[in-house]
Formats: structure tokens, sequence, C-alpha cells
């Protein structure tokens, strides 16, 4: 029969205990606690593009501005502007991705200027395309820069328990993906749940308006990449705005996940040694599939940002470029895909500030010669369009 809109309280109990014990369960001084959610602030929805979506059409109204750090992941648009008709501010980040309260204050007098009304801020953390994590620092300084201008705050962190750190390959790698050398630095991940929660971040909050930090402070996450789980669409929201969870009742009706697969989930996350194991597997494989590759782009003198986290690197071609122009990215991506059979993510598609730049998705690569040959074969066409 029909389940609550918002995902049956046992689905939203065993999210909760997940998310307790793994992305938000981070080592604290003794004394202090990590963040713990519970099931009245989750509302569940069939994936994160739905949860994208419901949010903006209850906080936002039709012709709205969302401002997001560029380069973002391509399918925002979508996600924001196909129903709830909600319009993109391009914040520029500067070098390596990092945030700047100077830019969005920036992108937000530009709007504002022309007449147009900004609502939302809205990052990804760990970050598509750019790979990197933002630091607790960067987060308190944009939300403390988001109160001043009372915007909404949502920390997309559907790659949250998708970090690997940064490590080199091993010298056994060329043979296997299957155990990554030790990470040279470990993961500086927090959570905004994390911020807004732990006694550890009071300092950098500290007078905060309590109110504005429960009602305009949310975060996403889910299964679809962590647990490579796309197809089962199951994405998570986070948030102690009620009035917001409220209207999950509604917004939920069109995008409900199935009753069997709330049940099957229901199941799956109980089982902590398989969901342990699955986690701990997977950024294992990704952190060995990021080492290989990082050192076949290294060998073919391709830069590019070095990524601690998600599926993604962010490949620097504009060398290869016949001119600095978004129509000769096409131009090379059309070469790259038809004539070499790599197929990329033009920097285009994620409002990249300049053109030139690719999304490179390297996981799920059970040959090990995969990434090294890709890159081998974009190297080829380098040598030719740099002639």
């Amino acid at each position: 029969g029909y389940e609550d809109y918002k995902g049956s309280l046992a689905l939203r109990e065993a999210v909760c205990r997940y998310a307790n014990r793994t992305f938000l369960q981070r080592p604290r001084p003794q004394g202090e606690h990590s963040a713990s959610i519970s099931a009245d602030e989750v509302c569940v929805s069939a994936g994160c593009g739905s949860v994208l979506e419901n949010m903006f059409m209850a906080l936002c109204d039709d012709g709205d501005y969302a401002l997001v750090p560029s380069p973002y992941y391509a399918s925002f648009d979508r996600d924001l502007g196909m129903r709830a008709g909600v319009r993109i501010g391009c914040v520029d980040t500067e070098a390596g991705g990092r945030l700047s309260v100077d830019n969005f204050e920036r992108c937000y007098q530009d709007l504002t200027r022309e007449g147009e009304r900004p609502r939302v801020v809205l990052l990804t953390n760990p970050h598509n395309p750019l790979g990197i994590i933002y630091t607790a620092e960067e987060l308190a300084a944009v939300l403390r820069w988001a109160e001043a201008r009372q915007l909404h705050l949502i920390s997309d962190e559907i790659y949250a328990n998708s970090i690997y750190g940064r490590q080199e390959a091993s010298p056994s790698s060329s043979s296997s993906l299957a155990a990554p050398s030790s990470s040279t630095s470990d993961s500086n991940f927090v959570s905004v749940i994390n911020l807004i929660s732990d006694p550890a971040h009071s300092k950098a909050l500290s007078g905060m308006s309590p109110a504005y930090l429960r009602d305009f402070v949310h975060a996403i996450f889910g299964f679809s990449k962590d647990f490579g789980a796309s197809g089962l669409r199951i994405g998570c929201m986070w948030t102690r705005n009620q009035d917001l969870v409220v209207a999950w009742n509604d917004l939920g009706y069109a995008c409900a996940v199935s009753t069997h697969t709330q049940h099957m989930f229901e199941s799956l996350l109980g089982e902590d040694d398989f969901v342990d194991d699955l986690l701990a597997t997977n950024a294992s494989k990704l952190g060995a599939a990021a080492a290989e590759l990082r050192t076949a782009l290294r060998g073919a003198g391709i830069p590019f940002v070095d990524p601690e986290a998600g599926l993604f690197f962010w490949i620097d071609l504009r060398g290869m470029l016949a001119e600095p122009t978004f129509e000769a990215e096409r131009q090379l991506w059309h070469a790259l895909a038809y004539d070499k059979g790599v197929i990329l993510t033009p920097g285009f598609f994620c409002k990249a500030s300049e053109p030139g730049w690719f999304r490179l998705c390297f996981a799920w690569m059970p040959d090990h010669q995969c990434l090294p040959e890709a890159v081998r074969r974009i190297h080829s066409l380098k040598n030719v369009e740099g002639q």
C-alpha cells in the first residue's frame, strides 16, 4: 500500500543510523561528540535530483536564483530549472576551486543590481567535478555570509562516503587496482550537519542566529554514488526546518520511493558488516584508480585539479584548443570522442569560466589498462593538435 511520502519511518530511522555512524561519525577530542540526526529531520525521495527539485520548489519562486560555485555538476540546470524555474548565478572560485566570500558577494550584487532575487546558496561537498573537499573554515565563512544575506544554504554531500584522499600509484599498481598505497593526506571532510551541530565548530559559528542555523541550513545525501545504486533511486534531505518537512507530505507524492525498495534498503542498512566492507572497498578501489590516473596524467604532461573524493578528474586541455573558444572546445570533444573513443564532459556544460577544461570520470574501469590507455589516446591527439 501507500507509504509516507517522506519515506517510511523504518527507512528514515535506518538512514539516520547509517549517516550517524559513517560520514557524520568523525574522530573528536575527548568529551566532544559527532552530529546525530533523527528521522523527523529526514525526507527520502526517488533520487537526489528529485530531492533538489522539491527543495527549490519549496524554498523559491519561479525566476529566483541559486548561487552556485562554478564549475558545477551539469545537471543542476535541469534539477533546479525544469520544474522549479530557478536559475543559476555562477560564482567564480579561486585557484583549485576554493571558495571566496568576496566572489559570492560580487555575484549577489550583480544579480540584485539587475533586479533579480537570489534565494539559495548551493554547494557540492565533496565537489563534482573537481573532486575537492571544502574546509570547515571555507564552509563557515560562506555560512556567515549567507546568514547576512538571509539566503538558504544547501550542501549536496552525495559523495560523502566516496573519499579516498590523495595517494600515488604503488609499484605493483600496474597489475591491479585492488589495493592502493597509503594515503598521503587524511580526509578533512566536514558535513554541514557537523559544522552546525558539533561543539568542535562552535567558535567558528559564534554569534550566528540559532534560528538561522535551524531553518536555513540543509543537506542532501544518498546512495547512488557511494553504493553504486543509482538505479534504485534513493536520495535524502536533512533539515531542521519543519515547514520544509511538512511540505514534503505533498512534494513527495510524485517521487516517492517504491515500498519494496524502501523495505530492501532498510534491511540492507542494518547489515553493518556488509555496509562497512562495501564503503571501504569502494574508497579503496576509487583511490587506487585515481592514483593510476594521476600518474598517467602527470606522465603525459596533462595538468589537472588534484582530487581526493568522488569519481572525477578535472583536466586542463586548454593547450589543445585551436583557439580559446567554447566552439574549439566542442571540436576537441568531438575529436576525442569520435577519433579516439574517449568520452569526456566538456567544461562548457559545467559552466567553466574558460574553455578547455574537461571532466574525466574514472570509476568502473574493471580493466586496469583502461585509464592509462585513455590518457595515451588524449596525449596522442595532444601531439597532433599542438603542432
